[in-house]
C-alpha cells in the first residue's frame, strides 16, 4: 500500500524509527525498511516527484550476484587542514543522523565518522586514544566506509557512496549550499516547524466587524479606537479578554500597556528554545 508523501506521514515515520530504536534486535527489519521509506517520502517533499517517479539520484545499476560474497571498506578523509573551522562531523551526519542514513539507505553501506575530532565529548576522546577498539583517533578525520555483497556489487555500491560523502566533504559558499539548506528544512521537519509550500504566509479565519459591537475596557475610554473592516481584507482572529477592545482599534492592545492593568494581559509565558542549526551539537 502507498501512502501520499505529507509532513504528517514523515514525522509518523520518524516516531517509529523512534520506537524500533528502543527495542534492539526485536525488528531485524523494521529499522531497515524504515529508512528507505522515510528516505523516498523526504525526496517527494523536498525535492518533488515528476510523473510519480522518484527524482533520487541514488539508484545504482547492480549486476546480478555472482560468486562469493566479500566485505570491501575505503576511508574518505576531510580536508580538515585546508577547512580547519568547518562541521564536517555534523555536516555527514545530519540532524538527528538523517543525512548518514540515507546513504546507508541509498547505497546499502556502511557509515562510521572515525578520525580526530570524531567523538562529541573531546575529553573522552583523549581518554579513549590509545586504548584497544580506538586506534582510528590517531588518524585524521574521515568516514570509513564499508559493504558486503559479491564483488561486483560491492564496487557499484562502494563507489556510490564514495562520491556522496566526497560531496558531503565539500565546502560550499553559504547561500549555494543546497546540502545545507536541505538539512535545514530536515531539522524544520524535526522540530516541527516546517510548512509545506504554498501554505506560509495565509491568514487565519477571521473575526467579521460586525461582530465588534462589545464594550470597550473602561482604561481605554477617551481613545478613538473603532475601525471600520475594509471590504475583502483580512481581520485579526482574537480570543479571551483581548476581544472586546483590541479587534475594533488600529494597533495592538500592546499599545495602551500603560492603562490597562496587568491582570488583562496575563503572564507572558516563556518560550523553549529550538535548535536552528543541523549542525549543532
Amino acid at each position: 500500500m502507498s501512502y501520499p508523501a505529507s509532513t504528517e506521514y514523515l514525522n509518523e515515520l520518524l516516531n517509529d524509527k523512534t520506537t524500533v530504536a528502543k527495542m534492539p534486535k526485536i525488528f531485524l527489519h523494521a529499522e531497515r525498511l524504515l529508512d528507505q521509506e522515510i528516505s523516498k517520502t523526504r525526496n517527494e517533499l523536498f525535492h518533488g516527484m515528476a510523473n510519480g517517479v522518484e527524482t533520487s539520484s541514488a539508484d545504482i545499476q547492480l549486476p546480478a550476484p555472482a560468486g562469493p560474497r566479500v566485505k570491501l571498506t575505503e576511508k574518505v578523509f576531510a580536508p580538515v587542514k585546508e577547512f580547519p573551522k568547518f562541521n564536517f562531523v555534523g555536516r555527514v551526519i545530519g540532524p538527528r543522523g538523517m543525512t548518514l542514513r540515507e546513504i546507508e539507505s541509498q547505497t546499502g553501506c556502511k557509515l562510521l565518522v572515525r578520525g580526530k575530532g570524531s567523538m562529541k565529548d573531546k575529553k573522552v576522546e583523549e581518554e579513549k586514544r590509545g586504548q584497544p577498539n580506538y586506534e582510528h583517533l590517531d588518524e585524521d578525520l574521515h568516514v570509513l566506509i564499508s559493504v558486503e555483497d559479491t564483488e561486483d556489487r560491492c564496487i557499484a555500491r562502494l563507489q556510490k557512496a564514495v562520491d556522496k560523502v566526497r560531496e558531503l566533504l565539500r565546502p560550499v559558499e553559504e547561500g549555494e549550499d543546497e546540502i545545507k539548506k536541505k538539512q535545514l528544512k530536515d531539522l524544520a521537519l524535526l522540530n516541527g516547524t516546517f510548512k509545506e509550500p504554498g501554505l506560509a504566509g495565509t491568514s487565519p479565519p477571521v473575526v467579521p466587524g460586525g461582530l465588534l459591537g462589545m464594550p470597550v475596557h473602561p482604561g481605554l475610554a477617551g481613545y478613538q479606537l473603532t475601525r471600520h473592516p475594509v471590504p475583502g481584507a483580512y481581520h485579526t482572529q482574537l480570543t479571551g479578554l483581548e476581544f472586546p477592545y483590541a479587534a475594533a482599534r488600529p494597533g495592538t492592545v500592546l499599545d495602551y500597556h500603560a492603562l490597562i492593568e496587568p491582570s488583562i494581559l496575563g503572564a507572558v509565558k516563556p518560550r523553549r528554545p529550538i535548535r536552528e542549526h543541523p549542525y549543532q551539537r
